[in-house]
């Protein structure tokens, strides 16, 4: 394979061939310690126009608002390294000033490895703003989308420059204010190897044709992303610890009912357990009775417990999933379990619609129980920041492994959904985010943002032609049932729009079967109806596929 053709999904022992000469050498890394950022500011005044700026932080932990920075590294050359410390710039003033007009000057690129994070404790610490800046996290993360590869800088040194970077050191700058030799060594080869990462790196770009995404979307997002995080969101305490006692109170009650129901049904198992002093009753006390039967609550959480369940009360399962719980699979030997269990002569529906009930409320009370304890409880403590009392998630730029965003620490792009979760009937959860005042949130959504896009790809004369309708997923749907746009049912355009949407990112039969709650092959003819209404885009998905089936990936 020439070398400029090479991609990232290298085959198991293969060694990567590099775009761009490995300039690295550990031995001519130098570094000069600077106490007073008296070499800063001579550094700062011999920058020029076109100068490459290498940056990299060493902090005493990850939270801008409640660490310190301990170690600026900067470098031109990627050899030279300056190490400054810390605090030297938190005060206002000259060096300061000199320091930020670098940073948020065009004439300077910056190179760091996960910018965002320095970005957000440059920000906070020394007040500084950011332009022309390249990520080399970023970067690798558009180089890695969809397959299991590590952007850490550890990984990328070790991958591209062949060096393996000591985690012991790193580990010592946590919590930690006094700065020791081999630190400061660590923190130089932090800086070199981020240097010598960024022309390998910005080759591939080019090679994988990926330049116009890193330059026009992803390179100026991710100053944005790191403003995000810092500034935060407001949250309404009294709200959320309402919401928490109304919440744990419903949630109990529908345990202990759904328990109550098991042990009708025979479904769980009796456990023997001590009684503590004061439960004995007189009459157990008078007899001696120490241990009592007991039915054993069933942990909805636990995926063993609830398959266990099911497949007593007439399933055949395998797994607790959402998708499996929404459309439980049964054969006649599931089923004829049942009857032993429930020790009743129930026909096959009268099996089902007592086992179905059971399932979807095992469903019910999962997502009652993760919005307490994923949502509700974390965003009154863990999730609260100490120092701004607002909640700060970090917002991952190119996070999943189509590319797209994902969320963490909390997770705000699953906010629970009182009608789709059916978590609390009536209430709003995004009522606990609150705009501070003299302000309010504005809310806004692409409209079908990437059939546009899908459109776009594949060129179907078709789906362009419905883009251009008032109702996108109804004029699909009249495609796809063929008949007028006034004739399509509610549930024809749903079945467009969950096809189009769950098809384009690789479902099929079965999950869209799942979804829409219809047979498999009810569901299958919808995607059959859906491909010869749409015959280029079943082309270019085709495509895809078997460039994904010969290659190990596709490119779209």
């Amino acid at each position: 394979m020439s070398i400029l053709t090479q991609h990232h999904n290298l085959t198991k022992g293969e060694k990567r061939r590099l775009p761009y000469p490995n300039n690295f050498k550990e031995s001519k890394v130098l570094w000069e310690w600077d106490e007073d950022g008296d070499l800063l500011h001579a550094f700062l005044l011999g920058l020029k126009a076109g100068n490459n700026i290498c940056i990299d932080l060493e902090t005493t932990g990850l939270d801008p608002y409640t660490s310190e920075i301990t170690i600026m590294g900067i470098s031109k050359n990627g050899f030279d390294v300056l190490l400054v410390r810390g605090a030297v710039l938190t005060a206002s003033g000259p060096l300061q000033d000199l320091f930020n007009h670098s940073m948020q000057s065009a004439d300077f690129r910056k190179i760091m490895h996960n910018a965002k994070f320095d970005m957000k404790f440059m920000a906070r610490h020394y007040g500084s703003e950011f332009a022309n800046v390249d990520c080399t996290y970023v970067m690798r993360r558009e180089l890695v989308c969809g397959l299991e590869h590590s952007a850490s800088l550890a990984a990328c040194s070790y991958e591209y420059l062949g060096y393996e970077m000591s985690k012991e050191i790193r580990d010592t700058f946590i919590g930690n204010t006094v700065i020791t030799e081999p630190m400061k060594e660590y923190a130089a080869i932090d800086v070199s190897t981020t240097w010598h990462l960024f022309p390998i790196l910005n080759a591939y770009i080019d090679i994988e044709q990926l330049r116009d995404l890193h330059d026009n979307i992803e390179r100026d997002c991710t100053w944005v992303v790191a403003k995000m995080e810092l500034e935060g969101i407001d949250i309404d305490a009294p709200f959320l610890k309402v919401l928490e006692v109304d919440m744990v109170h419903k949630t109990d009650n529908e345990q202990a009912e759904l328990d109550a129901t098991l042990r009708i049904l025979n479904a769980v198992p009796k456990v023997e357990r001590k009684l503590k002093k004061y439960e004995a009753t007189p009459d157990q006390e008078r007899r001696g009775v120490t241990h009592v039967l007991e039915y054993k609550q069933l942990n909805v959480n636990s995926s063993k417990q609830v398959v266990d369940m099911l497949n007593k009360i007439g399933f055949d399962m395998k797994s607790s999933s959402g998708a499996a719980l929404e459309t439980p699979k049964y054969t006649a030997t599931s089923l004829n379990i049942a009857r032993e269990t429930f020790r009743r002569d129930l026909t096959d529906a009268g099996i089902l619609e007592v086992s179905l009930d059971i399932a979807l409320r095992i469903a019910a009370l999962r997502k009652s129980y993760k919005a307490i304890n994923s949502f509700i409880i974390p965003l009154q403590d863990k999730f609260t920041n100490p120092v701004t009392g607002r909640v700060h998630a970090s917002f991952n730029q190119m996070g999943t492994g189509t590319g797209r965003f994902s969320c963490s620490e909390p997770n705000l792009q699953q906010i629970p959904n009182p009608v789709k979760d059916k978590v609390y009937d009536g209430v709003t959860f995004k009522k606990a985010f609150i705009a501070p005042p003299g302000t309010q949130f504005i809310v806004y959504d692409y409209s079908a943002c990437e059939l546009r896009i899908l459109a776009e790809m594949c060129a179907d004369a078709n789906l362009i032609n419905s883009l251009l309708q008032p109702d996108i997923h109804k004029a699909n749907a009249a495609l796809m049932y063929e008949k007028a746009l006034e004739l399509v049912t509610k549930i024809e355009r749903e079945a467009a729009k969950t096809a189009f949407y769950l098809t384009v990112y690789g479902g099929g039969a079965q999950r869209l079967a799942a979804v829409l709650k219809i047979p498999v092959p009810d569901a299958q003819a919808i995607i059959d109806r859906m491909f010869m209404a749409f015959p280029d885009l079943a082309d270019w998905i085709n495509v895809r596929r078997q460039m994904a089936i010969q290659y190990g990936y596709s490119v779209s």
